[in-house]
């Protein structure tokens, strides 16, 4: 979950649509991926980031 917060906040940071942009992007879907499948808490940390980056 820290993970996918940290990785969330580097993308936000990064000038959108550059390569880091898209590593990051990469890195966050692996991330959350990985939360949801290890800890219910996965699906808040999902509508989370859902909600913040809308």
């Amino acid at each position: 979950m820290a993970a996918a917060v940290y990785v969330y906040k580097q993308m936000e940071i990064t000038e959108p649509f550059s390569k880091k942009w898209y590593k990051y992007l990469v890195i966050l879907g692996f991330a959350l991926g990985v939360t949801v499948s290890t800890k219910w808490i996965g699906l808040a940390t999902i509508a989370w980031v859902t909600l913040v980056s809308a």
